[in-house]
């Protein structure tokens, strides 16, 4: 029998890590499209990668950073 839940074999730190990745590689796309437009419009899209894909590495280390940080949290207090 197979669980349609694919969430459940993912660990925390890589739901966090992804979940910030995701937030912060959109807002960096959004900001490269509107830096690039207003730079020189015809090369915006590459503006877009040119930000986006930083921004979600940066993003995906900080989800790392948080998921970390609340393992360490709940292992100290002694909950889950």
């Amino acid at each position: 029998m197979t669980s349609l839940q694919p969430r459940a074999y993912v660990s925390r730190a890589g739901r966090y890590a992804s979940a910030g990745a995701a937030i912060a590689g959109f807002i960096g796309a959004l900001a490269g499209l509107v830096i690039g437009l207003d730079t020189y419009a015809p090369t915006a899209w590459f503006a877009v990668f040119e930000i986006g894909i930083p921004a979600a590495m940066v993003g995906g280390l900080l989800g790392l950073l948080v998921a970390g940080a609340v393992h360490g949290w709940r292992h100290s207090v002694g909950g889950r």
